[in-house]
């Protein structure tokens, strides 16, 4: 196989942007051995420098695995990959301005999961978030506990979708706003969080779509109250830029997530 020589302008970037759309067009297969630096180098017209910098930036997009003593070797993006990075993107701007964004996401993405759910959770899959709304009762007292048991519930759902881009793209979402939440829990919560999580559970039970996308949009209305209310957040004023994505006032969480 032979490679383009590059240009003299970011060298590196233009070496791991050609062995990358190698990769992902399967030119490359997954598990390839790549040449040597130096076989790499002589064929891009390149420096070993600047075929070391391209590797590890090809390393940190999943796309290459170096193993010490025997070479880099070609692999392909994992859900893993992709959700790493989005929580660490929402982690680093999780803030007032984010959270209506956020909501407005969850709200398109998790009100369709929750109907896809109703559609197509088999019984396993009832049984799963049966079993998480069982923990989130029995940990009504216990915050950590019991958030624990309310991601697993969101999880489950997501999984029950049987799509796993809802899991890939939701889940990073969840995780992250659900440690602001546990900052603002109180017992109230809990319980009022419970009621509003049996509800999506029973209309999704009854194979009923819509009613579990309803269900749905009333726990992340709640759950926006809840983010904006710990993060003393404005909400929704005309001329502020945030009228489209949440409309919420600010009140009393009730500890959904």
């Amino acid at each position: 196989m032979s490679f383009q020589p590059v240009d003299r302008r970011r060298l590196s970037h233009k070496v791991s942007d050609q062995l990358e759309q190698l990769i992902l067009t399967g030119t490359l297969e997954e598990g390839s051995r790549l040449p040597s630096e130096k076989d790499l180098g002589e064929q891009f017209g390149v420096s070993r420098n600047a075929v070391r910098e391209a590797l590890k930036s090809l390393e940190a997009r999943g796309l290459v695995r170096v193993e010490n003593g025997k070479g880099a070797f070609t692999t392909t993006p994992t859900t893993d990959t992709v959700r790493g990075a989005l929580e660490r993107y929402i982690q680093a701007r999780l803030g007032a301005n984010a959270v209506p964004h956020l909501y407005e996401i969850r709200r398109i993405l998790e009100g369709a999961a929750a109907r896809a759910c109703a559609e197509r959770a088999t019984r396993e899959d009832i049984g799963l978030l049966r079993a998480a709304l069982a923990r989130m009762e029995e940990h009504q007292d216990n915050v950590d506990a019991w958030m624990e048991a309310d991601l697993t519930f969101h999880r489950a759902m997501l999984m029950a979708t049987h799509n796993p881009f809802f899991t890939m793209l939701l889940e990073p979402i969840v995780t992250q706003i659900g440690e602001t939440i546990k900052l603002g829990f109180g017992t109230e919560g809990t319980r009022a969080g419970v009621a509003s999580h049996r509800a999506v559970l029973e209309r999704i039970a009854a194979r009923d779509g819509q009613g579990a996308e309803r269900a749905m949009l009333a726990v992340l209305q709640d759950s926006a109250a809840r983010v904006i209310t710990v993060l003393d957040a404005p909400v929704a004023r005309s001329g502020d830029g945030l009228t489209g994505p949440v409309t919420v006032a600010p009140r009393q969480p009730t500890g959904t997530t």
